[in-house]
């Protein structure tokens, strides 16, 4: 089987853990502002909180970060190398929040990742603003913060970790809003109302 095949690998590359996992899944640019959540492994790792961050992916910020977690033992950072996208959901199945980050206001930029983790019934924690934000916050899915406000992000940890029931809840919300908003026959028919609407108008 495949799928199962590809659930063994992912384990394989983040073994279990009872601590409570947030998972970054992606590039590691500049543009994604990835020393935040660094920031936020650090005091997590200062307050011994029951968290762990997994860093899956690649990228021009790859070896800072990676010298950084040496550097300041962030023993509760794990770094994985980048996956073929097939990866990416049972890598989303073995974690709790999925963490998406951007380092700066990027207009009109919406993450795919929020998508991704919406289908997984994955809670989210969202340092963005503008409109990913927006998403986010209206349809009750994640916690969100500012870019680069790593008190505010650790706050949200907390809260996660403290209680356990909230990261599931924000997950099943998430996964309501992805089978009614955004999957393809969700949008297939929006669109076919809306061109419907303007044949009837002109």
């Amino acid at each position: 089987n495949v799928s199962n095949s590809l659930v063994e690998k992912a384990r394989n590359l983040v073994p279990q853990s009872d601590a409570l996992t947030f998972m970054y899944a992606g590039l590691f640019g500049w543009a994604q502002g990835l020393d935040q959540l660094l920031d936020v492994a650090k005091l997590a790792k200062r307050d011994s909180l029951n968290a762990r961050f997994v860093l899956v992916g690649d990228g021009p910020e790859k070896e800072q970060l990676s010298e950084r977690i040496q550097r300041e033992d962030l023993q509760n950072v794990l770094m994985v190398p980048r996956q073929d996208r097939e990866m990416i959901p049972p890598l989303l199945s073995l974690c709790d929040v999925a963490y998406i980050t951007l380092g700066m206001s990027i207009p009109g930029a919406v993450p795919s990742k929020i998508y991704e983790a919406m289908a997984s019934s994955k809670a989210i924690l969202l340092a963005a603003d503008g409109e990913p934000a927006t998403k986010v916050q209206n349809h009750q899915c994640g916690l969100v913060a500012n870019p680069g406000d790593v008190a505010k992000q650790y706050e949200h940890v907390q809260a996660m970790v403290r209680d356990s029931n909230l990261s599931v809840s924000l997950g099943r919300r998430g996964r309501t809003i992805a089978e009614s908003h955004y999957s393809r026959d969700s949008v297939a028919s929006r669109l076919d109302d809306f061109l419907s609407s303007c044949l009837s108008a002109s």
